[in-house]
């Protein structure tokens, strides 16, 4: 080619380039310069060594059919080329969060050997669409489908790091916002959900550190044992959770993802990385502006779960290294630490009879100290106050946690039916305090137990909530529930209101001797 010939391809090679990458890429602008430079379809000799404008085209987030149709008809052979890493236009496509399948199958009708490209890395376009965090569900499921259908073996391929393309995915949150993602890729290669990566980090490690709870409660059920499984650093899911946290969009997942964990096996709660327990490996996260609340709600999720923990020595000696807010946490919940060990405290009764459990009840401390507590006087769950009260009763007017109470009915299940000296039950109790969640839990986990159980002045439970002082918006939505499930779970309450509705009226309007009503007290 003559050196006039070579100026005008580099400067073609050059005005696509920058086309390509800009913002305002579109077709008509690629048209333009291909006018302008009077190339013709199926091109040859542009860009015979780069292709680099194709690559930017694919990466660019306003390509569309529209661009790469135009492109392949004018540069076909780009559609086969790769970068410096290895990269195909197939590798960038399905890093863009616009990519179609319509998109896609153009690139794959240009060049079908592309969907078995591997980059340096060795990943294959199906990992980098398994690790495309800005994708939306629908088209990404379309897209995998069709690499799939293109070649079978992409779900099989292991890249450097040992990761198939389920732990690319499993480690994904972005858009993509159900397990029904993973659920295609290990559909297609059954069995991989219990497959390592390099580092012996299981879907389910991956999905703990950037995942859905959906997700990980998804590939949970299909191999339960992986929640005991450590990776070579000793790691297991549940640290992947707590380690990852910062790069959460949305750290509050990790909470429920933590919480999640350790109420599927009592095992989780203890498991330790180089003899560091869970709590004190979750103090040592990092705070910022964007994670603290999550932090702390790890940590007392941890604490609820495992409270003897906080007594490490190491959390002690290290608490003033912490975030202030973690510090008061710490030292707040290490007041019920010491009042649990002082026996005499324990099991001296102060205002009305109460015990310090009863006490901790009212003032709503966390389920963790309440074990604590309870540890330190096991009696105490089945000690009456000075009007009857046990501490499931305390628990159920004031407590806003139902967990707390389910804790308490699990140390003594008779006390679901005990009453205090004026017959009041724990749902008499959760009605008076407007406890909606305990009302739910009582209700739902332990059937209509005393729900048409009248006390001494004959109010039922639902009675108690209607007269509650504690609920303050009638109309909203948890109030209606709870009536509802009440009213569900013992209609008869219904007929009763209507009885005493005929019975007040009876009373305070009834004829008199002429046939003519008169008000009860008249004259």
């Amino acid at each position: 080619m003559s050196e006039s010939g070579n100026n005008r391809r580099q400067s073609a090679e050059d005005e696509l380039y920058s086309h390509c990458q800009s913002e305002s890429l579109s077709e008509d602008g690629l048209r333009e310069i291909i006018e302008q430079f009077g190339l013709s379809p199926n091109n040859n000799y542009v860009g015979d060594t780069d292709y680099a404008f194709f690559f930017w085209a694919c990466a660019n987030n306003r390509f569309n059919e529209g661009i790469i149709q135009c492109l392949l008809e004018y540069f076909p052979a780009a559609a086969s080329d790769t970068d410096e890493n290895g990269w195909s236009p197939l590798h960038f496509a399905c890093t863009n969060p616009n990519v179609t399948p319509n998109i896609m199958q153009l690139l794959i009708d240009a060049a079908p050997d592309s969907v078995r490209c591997v980059d340096k890395d060795y990943d294959t376009p199906l990992h980098h669409l398994c690790m495309n965090e800005e994708l939306d569900e629908t088209p990404a499921l379309g897209i995998l489908k069709l690499l799939i259908l293109k070649q079978p073996e992409a779900i099989r391929h292991s890249n450097n790091e040992g990761c198939l393309p389920i732990h690319c995915a499993a480690g994904v949150a972005g858009g993509l916002k159900s397990p029904e993602f993973c659920r295609v890729l290990i559909e297609s290669y059954p069995g991989s959900e219990r497959i390592a990566d390099v580092n012996d980090a299981l879907p389910l490690h991956h999905a703990c550190g950037d995942n859905t709870l959906s997700t990980v409660e998804y590939l949970y059920k299909l191999y339960p044992d992986a929640i005991n499984h450590a990776s070579t650093l000793g790691h297991y899911p549940i640290h992947y959770v707590i380690t990852d946290l910062i790069r959460r969009t949305n750290p509050t997942v990790a909470v429920d993802i933590v919480k999640f964990l350790l109420d599927c096996n009592p095992n989780v709660k203890l498991q330790m990385v180089d003899g560091l327990s869970l709590l004190y490996f979750a103090c040592l996260l990092e705070c910022n502006d964007l994670n603290t609340d999550a932090v702390l709600g790890i940590l007392k999720t941890i604490y609820d779960a495992n409270p003897e923990a906080i007594e490490d020595i190491n959390i002690a000696s290290s608490i003033h290294h912490w975030h202030h807010r973690v510090q008061a946490f710490i030292n707040d919940e290490l007041v019920y630490v010491r009042r649990a060990k002082d026996h005499g405290l324990m099991t001296t009764p102060v205002h009305n009879g109460q015990l310090p459990l009863h006490t901790a009840l009212c003032n709503n401390v966390r389920l963790g100290s309440i074990k604590l507590l309870v540890k330190g006087n096991p009696s105490a769950v089945r000690s009456i106050d000075d009007s009857g009260r046990l501490p499931l009763h305390v628990a159920c007017a004031n407590h806003d946690s139902p967990s707390v109470v389910q804790y308490l009915l699990g140390l003594a299940m008779r006390t679901l039916r005990a009453v205090d000296y004026d017959n009041n039950t724990a749902l008499h109790y959760a009605c008076r305090g407007a406890k909606y969640d305990t009302i739910a839990m009582l209700l739902e986990k332990y059937g209509a137990v005393s729900v048409s159980k009248g006390n001494a002045h004959g109010n039922l439970p639902i009675d108690l909530l209607w007269e509650s002082n504690a609920v303050e918006d009638r109309e909203s939505v948890e109030y209606t529930e709870s009536v509802f499930r009440l009213l569900k779970a013992y209609p008869e309450t219904v007929i009763d209101c209507i009885v005493n509705m005929k019975q007040q009226i009876k009373s305070e309007d009834y004829p008199s001797q002429n046939g003519k009503k008169r008000k009860y007290g008249n004259a």
